[in-house]
């Protein structure tokens, strides 16, 4: 589960559907990973969402990674 904060135009839409805090939505957007260098010259990455848009947590569908267990659900 990924916790994020929905801000600007999709926390306008969220606010108008009534949702609040700790609401569970199906949130649809990309997922990147940023890897850059401090200014103290130490790699580090950063993990990027943006949401495109949201609508209703319909329940978990478990992943199963090729050859691997099913994925968890919380």
């Amino acid at each position: 589960m990924l916790v994020c904060r929905l801000e600007g135009e999709l926390g306008a839409r969220a606010l108008q559907q009534d949702l609040r805090p700790g609401d569970r939505v199906a949130v649809r957007g990309r997922l990147a990973v940023r890897y850059y260098r401090g200014d103290d010259g130490i790699p580090r990455s950063a993990t990027l969402f943006h949401a495109d848009g949201f609508g209703p947590f319909l329940g978990c569908r478990p992943s199963r990674p090729p050859g691997g267990p099913a994925g968890s659900c919380p």
